[in-house]
């Protein structure tokens, strides 16, 4: 063959990747299948695979020019060849009235199947299913366990609080269900950082299980997209920004950002997770991330009572295939079971069906695991207005009177004599009070206190008043 006649690397490599299925995703971005496991177009990940099988082929190495052109060619390939946009999962994909959880284990059976008449390994259904590189493997789950068998390893105090760090694990693997944000509140050495780790590995276990707050949103996309559990570590408070990206990927409402600041291209990036934050003091306090949320505040443990760490995470590697074997089992009596009629939804309403079609597996009543999540919003829903000055002040006023009305200025001169020596910061002013007020209406409102801006010719009025509760 003549040299005008031999193969370019580009066209080598081409071809290659032409062998593979290419498609694009809801947020524009590129991904190649390749033995059942899918890569971003555009990574490291994929660039090191083709890079791997040119020189499998051709027993050479492609140099970076061409490895970059054809990228960028298969990245325009995946997303206007005319194909069908496809989701891609991390750990967990739903298909009709199937859970398809993926182990990523290198050897043996890779995916564990759940439906309605029971669980077990192996599928045949095809998962768009993507392994990042922090992700580690689940343990083969095994039958004839029991879901206490999970108690010893989590320190809470109370039945009603285990029940709810189960209702949680059951959301976690429904894709298509809202999971609340776990919230794990407690003094230092009430194990809250282990806790969200035994958690989070008997769903997503991962290099770096627990992660210091992001600094930005863009770096929360990222660990977001990196994994199927968000969990966040060593919290103190949250900024206004962290609160409500939490909310949006909560509820997988999506993010839009610019591509570059020099062009008015936008990027969608849409990512629902369940989410496990940890902290010392009130780490949830804004209404709209307190109604998304299961809060614990979990008891301090006596200096006698600490075990080894070691022999703790020893002990419980034994039984977390039993463990997860009966939550697999709960999670099939879930998908069996019809939609249950509940009188009263929450905020959660689809969280509170799921979960009430799961519990009668652990022969639970109906509707316990309901009644055990109103309790802990009531709870919650209490604290976060306990922890907040505006809330306490708007609530000192009710007891005084029992409607009031008045200007900015009227309302702000009573909050501030309220507090004198508080640090103004903590304190609203006349730019932040509507906006802060409105922000806890419905926290106030469950508390039989309604919130009432009012414009008229002369004023504006905040009106404060009791609805009788």
């Amino acid at each position: 063959m003549s040299k005008s006649n031999e193969k370019s690397t580009s066209e080598k490599l081409m071809e290659i990747i032409n062998e593979l299925h290419l498609f694009g995703d809801s947020s524009d971005r590129g991904w190649a299948r390749v033995n059942g496991h899918c890569y971003p177009v555009q990574s490291s990940q994929f660039e090191s695979w083709l890079q791997w099988k040119y020189y499998d082929f051709h027993e050479e190495v492609p140099s970076d020019n061409a490895i970059n052109r054809v990228l960028k060619q298969a990245v325009s390939k995946t997303l206007y060849d005319d194909s069908v946009l496809e989701n891609v999962n991390v750990r967990v994909s739903k298909q009709s009235e199937t859970i398809i959880i993926d182990r990523a284990s290198e050897y043996g059976t890779n995916k564990i199947e759940i439906t309605g008449v029971g669980w077990q390994e192996g599928t045949s259904k095809i998962s768009n299913f993507w392994r990042p590189k922090a992700m580690r493997s689940l343990p083969r789950p095994a039958k004839g366990g029991s879901i206490h068998d999970l108690r010893k390893f989590l320190n809470v105090k109370s039945d009603s609080d285990f029940r709810l760090l189960i209702a949680w694990l059951l959301t976690a693997h429904n894709p298509e269900i809202a999971c609340p944000i776990l919230v794990l509140q407690g003094e230092q050495g009430s194990a809250k950082s282990t806790t969200a780790r035994i958690l989070r590995s008997l769903v997503d276990p991962n290099g770096a299980p627990i992660r210091s707050a992001p600094k930005d949103e863009g770096e929360m996309i990222i660990q977001a997209q990196n994994s199927r559990v968000l969990c966040l570590d060593n919290l103190s408070g949250l900024k206004k920004w962290l609160s409500d990206a939490l909310c949006r990927i909560c509820s997988g409402t999506g993010f839009s950002t610019r591509l570059l600041y020099t062009d008015d291209d936008e990027k969608i990036y849409k990512v629902k997770r369940p989410i496990i934050l940890n902290g010392i003091d009130e780490i949830a306090t804004r209404g709209d991330l307190l109604d998304r949320s299961i809060v614990l505040n979990l008891p301090a443990i006596p200096s006698d009572e600490r075990r080894d760490e070691r022999k703790l995470w020893d002990e419980f590697k034994q039984k977390q295939p039993y463990i997860l074997g009966a939550l697999y089992n709960a999670i099939s009596v879930g998908l069996a079971a019809v939609k249950p009629k509940l009188k009263e939804l929450p905020r959660m309403a689809d969280f509170a069906e799921w979960v009430t079609r799961c519990e009668t597996a652990f022969n639970w009543e109906s509707g316990t695991l309901l009644n055990d999540y109103k309790n802990n919003k009531k709870e919650a829903i209490e604290t976060g207005l306990d922890s907040d000055y505006t809330a306490c002040a708007i609530r000192n006023i009710v007891k005084q009177e029992t409607q009031y009305q008045g200007t900015a200025t009227d309302l702000l001169e009573r909050i501030r004599k309220m507090y004198p020596d508080v640090n103004q910061k903590y304190l609203p002013t006349n730019r932040t009070l509507k906006n802060r007020l409105q922000r806890l209406a419905p926290a106030l409102r469950k508390v039989g206190i309604e919130y009432e801006y009012k414009r008229t010719n002369s004023a504006r009025l905040h009106i404060i008043k009791s609805n009788g509760m």
